[in-house]
């Protein structure tokens, strides 16, 4: 019997976790009305690795599981049940903004509940991307060999610095006129017309397979640990240094941006600690079997989260600007994991007592 891999799980709940941090302290960010605080603000960098990580782990395990599927298999089966989540979801999301008054000026009828729910459709971006990698699949077996390691991960270093560069030089250019980096914003702008993000977590969902399938030396996991942890620190100076400089630092894109070098290498750095974990395997059954449990609600946790957190921050965030945020960040979304966690497990429990009731009785 092949053996689960359990640091795939773990990093699902992180994933799941970090999305939720990413949220939660953006909102912090934003309506406090400057970028200068200081936890909430590294935390928002931090978690960027969510969706990067997410994405490598479906890469990790759907290239090398389905990429022998049929296209047609793929998308009656995987991609059909990605297609009804979303629109579940969506459905989900208006049917309650319909019931409950979450939001200031849902009593404006019809139109205004419409809009409201397309507002926090943003995060449901990764469910239609992540699709599109599925229905990929089937083509990309043919860079399953180990001789196309290299060139993948030299296009994704390669495409991440243009974004990280992209966004870095925008921001300079709200401070003054750098008339020396014009031709690098020039060169770039060039590269993006070619390179569009979506070749990028492409590029990710290889990678996935790549860093799980074949092994680095340790030496080369030491410099991509190092290289992360070097240039988290210098993204998380940079968003000081905009903030003290009186420039805003939008925490959707800039700097922040999922796709951006720190975002990458800190993802393959989650990838590389976790595969190469020995304390992993070594975990009890009881706590394997939690974390299994915990994995198969991540989905719910980042579909759910956001309904309780427009819900707690609907009468509270006036009070909570007013606190340390970045404690408060961490607070609250410990608290957001814990009920999302509590609701998908109460959903599943309902749908399979619902199957169970509909299931027609079998005679022996």
């Amino acid at each position: 019997m092949k053996t689960r891999n359990h640091a795939f799980d773990i990093l699902k709940i992180l994933s799941a976790f970090a999305v939720i941090i990413i949220h939660v302290s953006a909102i912090f960010l934003r309506e406090s009305g400057h970028d200068l605080e200081p936890v909430a603000m590294a935390l928002n960098t931090i978690a960027r690795f969510a969706v990067p990580v997410f994405v490598m782990i479906s890469g990790a395990l759907f290239i090398k599981t389905k990429a022998d599927l049929p296209l047609k298999v793929i998308l009656k089966k995987y991609v059909l049940r990605l297609t009804l989540i979303y629109v579940g979801t969506l459905a989900l999301y208006f049917i309650l903004y319909s019931i409950f008054p979450i939001r200031e000026g849902w009593f404006g009828g019809l139109s205004h509940v419409v809009e409201s729910t397309k507002s926090l459709a943003y995060q449901l971006w990764f469910i239609p991307m992540l699709a599109g990698l599925y229905i990929l699949t089937p083509f990309l077996k043919h860079f399953k060999e180990r001789k196309h390691f290299m060139p993948v991960l030299v296009f994704v270093v390669i495409v991440s610095i243009f974004f990280f560069c992209q966004q870095t030089i925008s921001l300079f250019f709200q401070l003054g006129d750098f008339k020396i980096l014009y031709p690098v914003r020039d060169l770039i702008s060039v590269a993006q017309s070619f390179l569009p993000a979506i070749s990028l977590w492409v590029g990710l969902y290889l990678m996935g397979y790549y860093l799980t399938e074949y092994s680095l030396a340790l030496r080369h996991r030491r410099f991509i640990y190092i290289c992360s942890a070097a240039l988290l620190v210098i993204n998380i100076s940079l968003s000081f240094i905009f903030s003290l400089k009186g420039l805003r630092v939008d925490t959707v894109d800039v700097i922040h941006d999922p796709l951006n070098i720190v975002s990458i290498l800190l993802s393959f750095s989650l990838i590389l600690l976790a595969m190469h974990n020995r304390y992993i395997p070594k975990l009890s059954q009881r706590a394997k079997s939690i974390i299994v449990t915990l994995s198969g609600f991540t989905l719910g946790v980042f579909l759910i989260h956001i309904l309780f957190m427009d819900l707690l921050f609907r009468q509270t965030l006036p009070w909570f600007l007013e606190q340390p945020t970045g404690i408060w960040t961490i607070l609250i979304s410990i608290g957001l994991f814990i009920i999302s966690l509590c609701a998908t497990f109460i959903y599943y429990a309902v749908i399979n007592l619902a199957k169970k009731i509909l299931k027609p009785n079998r005679t022996t």
